[in-house]
């Protein structure tokens, strides 16, 4: 059972029919068919309630047909891609299997079942009621027990004990919805920090902020024949004032390894492929260059020449300026001995 804690003064929470209370403060963290939702007393929770109209015709959609068909259904009329970067994080992820894994985001909920398969339990939060009733059915659909969701909109102060969890998984989309901008980072990852147990990790999709700043997203859709993904213009819809508060790959690794986290894994999935579990890892030229070779043969006249491109950058060290897309692998030292931060 998962251990919860208060976010006014982190005391542990004691579980109640209607709710989490906390003995020190009185406050009642309200659940509703097994969806919890963490405010402060100064907040009511208005935002738990955004509307989304994709995702109020997917939900719709879920009433008459199975999750699996309904996504289908719903990528096929919306043109969106739900398995673009779905496998990628799974090339390098390890958790132990008594572990606790943190999940932000969840979407359709295919990664959500990967992790639950891995791992003894998962906390997924999601930005709204409407994610969680969606991610639910999904998970009763299939059977998943050992998942529990919280909808939370502020994520620099999370309900969790110190060192409590093994892992934590986070993508760009994920952190849109959370608002997770440049100026919020900083925080946030320090509270990663608190609950995350010596020796835990953290993956983090990131999206190169340039491709956004410049429109280079929906060109990059465009040559490869596809539409932009419809889930992503929801997430930049609903936060468009943290569209271009993306913060960028220095940023992201600086302030992780001043957290006192190993420097990253950096992959990035091959430019135009398909096959979203192939990687790219973008620090090591000679790998890349190799992976580019064996790719030209075999892909299309356009794709070819953007993967020459791609090879030029990568002999000008400039790669990684133009990866549309990172994954970011960080390890916590097992043998840390840093203090979590005072409430």
């Amino acid at each position: 059972m998962i251990q919860w804690a208060c976010l006014i003064d982190r005391h542990r929470l004691v579980r109640k029919t209607k709710g989490h209370l906390c003995p020190l403060c009185g406050h009642l963290y309200e659940n509703r068919k097994g969806v919890s939702s963490f405010y402060r007393p100064d907040d009511n929770g208005n935002s738990e309630n955004r509307t989304f109209p994709l995702l109020a015709d997917l939900r719709k959609l879920m009433e008459t047909q199975s999750s699996d068909k309904s996504a289908d259904i719903f990528c096929r009329k919306y043109a969106c891609s739900k398995h673009r970067y779905g496998a990628d994080w799974k090339f390098f992820f390890s958790v132990p299997e008594a572990g606790t894994v943190l999940e932000f985001g969840a979407g359709f909920g295919e990664d959500t079942i990967e992790i639950a398969a891995r791992t003894d339990t998962v906390i997924s939060i999601v930005p709204s009621r409407l994610h969680a009733e969606i991610l639910s059915k999904r998970l009763a659909g299939d059977g998943i027990e050992n998942v529990e969701i919280a909808v939370m909109q502020e994520i620099t102060r999370l309900p969790l004990p110190d060192r409590s969890v093994a892992a934590i998984v986070i993508s760009d989309a994920a952190g849109s919805g959370f608002h997770v901008g440049r100026k919020a980072f900083s925080r946030i990852a320090k509270e990663w920090q608190r609950i995350l147990a010596p020796g835990g990790s953290v993956v983090l999709g990131l999206a190169n902020p340039v491709y956004r700043w410049l429109g280079l997203d929906f060109l990059l859709f465009k040559m490869i024949g596809e539409q932009p993904e419809s889930i992503q213009r929801i997430v930049k819809s609903a936060s468009a004032s943290d569209r271009l508060d993306t913060p960028g790959l220095r940023q992201t690794v600086r302030s992780m390894i001043r957290l006192g986290f190993n420097p990253p894994f950096i992959s990035a999935p091959i430019p135009g492929d398909r096959m979203p579990d192939i990687l790219l890892p973008v620090e090591d030229s000679r790998v890349v260059l190799y992976f580019l070779d064996h790719l030209i043969r075999k892909n299309s006249p356009v794709v070819r020449a953007a993967i020459s491109v791609s090879k030029l950058l990568v002999r000008l060290n400039l790669f990684h300026r133009l990866v549309p897309y990172y994954y970011l692998y960080f390890k916590r030292s097992p043998a840390s001995t840093e203090e979590p931060p005072d409430p």
